[in-house]
């Protein structure tokens, strides 16, 4: 079994929804989104909507990480859970209620884990503490420089131009800017921790606000 891994989308939901189309085997491979699905590209909703999608259809094969956009909508939500119309219509085209989309976005991890690797959307710093617990909102928003935690980290939030490895931390960036209209990108890599090919779309523009 393979992991592809997959850095911040931001609302490029074109790009995101052909990405996986072309590097994604769901017969083969779990599917892991680092966080920040949402916000900064043009479809925001459907990228929500999609990712829900993809959870009821492939409860075994897709994983869904919460990002720091994520949880700053969920806190908005859940103190004023009225959300737009075009919001509700799009929901309601996948099949949802707003009740549902909050409940899932509420309940989203926030890092997987693995005796080889540690996924999260920002990553572990000296400043936070081990092992990581399943509140740790540090792990989604830090941009502090990142331990070694003696596996490999992958993360997004930290923005480069190219999916990068760095040695002294044994961790992957994936953050490629989507959301600016740079790239959307990811890493495939064996349960060993072992990466096996870097993927990356450049971000259709009809996604760009």
């Amino acid at each position: 079994m393979k992991f592809l891994i997959v850095g911040d989308v931001h609302g490029c939901f074109y790009t995101y929804q052909s990405f996986l189309e072309k590097y994604w085997d769901p017969e083969t491979e779990i599917l892991i989104q680092v966080g920040d699905v949402m916000n900064k590209g043009k479809y925001t909703y459907q990228s929500i909507a999609f990712s829900m999608e993809l959870a009821q259809k492939y409860p075994d094969k897709f994983i869904q990480l919460k990002g720091n956009n994520e949880h700053i909508s969920e806190q908005k939500w859940i103190k004023n859970p009225a959300i737009s119309d075009s919001f509700k219509k799009v929901l309601k085209s996948y099949g949802f209620r707003p009740e549902d989309m909050i409940d899932w976005i509420t309940n989203l991890p926030h890092f997987y884990e693995t005796e080889h690797f540690l996924i999260s959307h920002a990553g572990v710093d000296k400043k936070n503490k081990l092992p990581i617990t399943a509140d740790n909102l540090p792990i989604l928003y830090t941009k502090e420089k990142l331990i070694y935690v003696g596996k490999i980290q992958v993360i997004g939030h930290t923005f480069v131009e190219y999916p990068t490895f760095d040695k002294s931390t044994q961790c992957w960036y994936l953050d490629t800017g989507a959301g600016s209209g740079k790239m959307l990108s990811g890493i495939k890599m064996r349960k060993s921790g072992r990466v096996t090919d870097i993927v990356s779309s450049i971000i259709k523009k009809k996604d760009i606000l």
